[in-house]
């Protein structure tokens, strides 16, 4: 979820509450906005370097980018291993 504001955090958290934000990356325009997140006891993924629309959606991308970095390393290392299941060893 994208916030441009806390007081747009604070609103949809009024109307979905708190368990429907709970393990939704979280995004937030600026620090006073990224506070009001950490304060409520949230995480913010990544947070603008700008106080601007485009500067969030660019933090949104950039931690798009290093997401699949990781899946991408992550598929990497185990490459060629075969998975094997609990209940196929048996």
């Amino acid at each position: 979820a994208l916030f441009s504001s806390a007081q747009t955090f604070r609103n949809l958290r009024a109307i979905v509450g708190d368990d429907r934000l709970q393990g939704i990356p979280l995004f937030s325009i600026g620090r006073i906005t990224s506070r009001a997140i950490e304060r409520a006891g949230f995480r913010v993924e990544a947070e603008a370097r700008e106080t601007s629309l485009e500067s969030l959606v660019e933090a949104l991308r950039s931690w798009a980018v290093g997401k699949e970095r990781q899946r991408g390393l992550a598929a990497e290392a185990f490459q060629g291993e075969p998975i094997v299941r609990a209940e196929e060893e048996a």
